[in-house]
């Protein structure tokens, strides 16, 4: 299996189900995911803001939250999460339903892409034997 995420642990409790973290920009491979917006002409967002980079509870994605506020309202068949940037860091808020984050595998997307040709004009390559999980959408 090849992944574009990483464990997170370090996460700390603010109230009842909502956990923090706070990750520096230097943890990312080339760019902070959390501070890239989703954009393309195949996307329709209306009228919302998402980012590249998401969090996972146990290899499930979570929902990105649009509003801190969200996360007082617990869901717990899709658990939210929200990113406050700042110049050189980010602060994960996140909802973990009746668990507690660092005994469990939560992960981030640290990677844009897993694999690509360095080469223009190549139609396909062929894999096999692998399972690619958590790139950040580009």
């Amino acid at each position: 299996m090849i992944k574009g995420s990483e464990m997170i642990k370090g996460w700390e409790k603010v109230s009842g189900d909502i956990w923090e973290k706070e990750i520096d920009d230097s943890y990312f491979e080339n760019t902070n995911l959390f501070k890239e917006e989703v954009k393309g002409y195949w996307f329709f967002p209306e009228g919302k803001n998402y980012h590249t980079g998401l969090v996972y509870l146990n290899g499930v994605w979570m929902k990105e939250a649009q509003d801190k506020k969200e996360l007082d309202e617990l869901n717990k068949e899709t658990p939210l999460w929200f990113v406050k940037n700042d110049d050189k860091k980010i602060v994960v808020f996140a909802q973990f339903p009746d668990v507690n984050p660092n005994d469990e595998v939560v992960e981030i997307n640290t990677k844009k892409t897993l694999f690509h040709t360095q080469e223009l004009g190549i139609n396909f390559i062929t894999i096999n034997g692998f399972e690619f999980k958590h790139a950040a959408t580009s």
